[in-house]
């Protein structure tokens, strides 16, 4: 067993949640880690932290390979050793989400319509909207398609199998084990426990990763409908990145290098 002291704790075992993708995943960090492009990190710096992550590194290779042949990243090598960095191309699609992802603002309170659409319509065709059947939808307040019967309509007033309809494309069960993952981490961090620093910024990865797959999946009207836990869940997300700052590049690099 490694010895540490009083100060530094073993580091503790994290589990990746289900269902991530590796190659998504290194997008994540690279985007994180270098929002402006103006360096790159290291394939050992990547392989820590993918292991810190409960990932498996072996698979590595692979999924930098995918991410280089389809335009989302520029490599070189200096010796045996890789260095990694969006492209042009992947830092652009990084800025786009950039506001959603990590702005603290919790968006306001929806107004739905209760939509009837036109016969030849399909409610997967019309943007924003959370499908409840084939001719009827939930719809953001103002963007009713042409021909279409409309009702306004409030949170309360969704009976249960609605209700579910619209936690599903919330992928509510989805924030809720978010949440769960960054109040964990923040409980960590109030106790004082001090973390080598590859384990925080491990710790930041699982859970901006996390986060990062429910705002870009998820239906805005559904969030916006499915009560608290979405904004609960952006201020905690808000409160560790805060609480787990980006690192200096170098300085995380040295960690790897020694151990850290």
């Amino acid at each position: 067993m490694t010895d540490h002291g009083p100060d530094e704790p073993d580091s503790p075992v994290l589990t990746a949640p289900q269902g991530m993708k590796l190659w998504s995943v290194i997008v994540t960090i690279l985007g994180d880690l270098l929002p402006e492009g103006d360096a790159d990190v290291s394939g050992l710096v990547l392989s820590a932290l993918i292991e810190r992550m409960g990932l498996q590194p072996q698979a590595m290779r692979v999924a930098l390979h995918r991410l280089k042949r389809d335009g989302w990243i520029e490599s070189r090598k200096d010796g045996r050793v890789g260095y990694y960095r969006l492209s042009d191309m992947g830092r652009a699609q990084a800025a786009e989400v950039s506001e959603a992802i990590y702005g603290g603002a919790v968006p306001s309170r929806a107004r739905p319509m209760l939509a009837i659409l036109a016969p030849e319509m399909q409610p997967d065709a019309v943007q924003g909207a959370v499908p409840l059947s084939r001719q009827a939808c939930l719809l953001p307040d103002g963007a009713l398609p042409e021909g279409a019967l409309a009702v306004p309509l409030g949170p309360a007033q969704l009976p249960a199998w609605a209700a579910a309809i619209v936690a599903r494309e919330a992928r509510l069960t989805g924030y809720a084990a978010t949440l769960a993952l960054a109040e964990g981490f923040l409980a960590d961090i109030r106790r004082n426990r001090a973390l080598p620093l590859t384990d925080r910024v491990a710790q930041r990865m699982l859970v901006l990763h996390s986060w990062r797959r429910l705002v870009l999946r998820s239906n805005p009207l559904a969030v916006a409908l499915a009560g608290e836990v979405p904004a609960d869940c952006r201020r905690a997300v808000m409160e560790l990145f805060s609480a787990l700052p980006r690192p200096p590049i170098g300085d995380l690099a040295d960690a790897v290098a020694s151990g850290q």
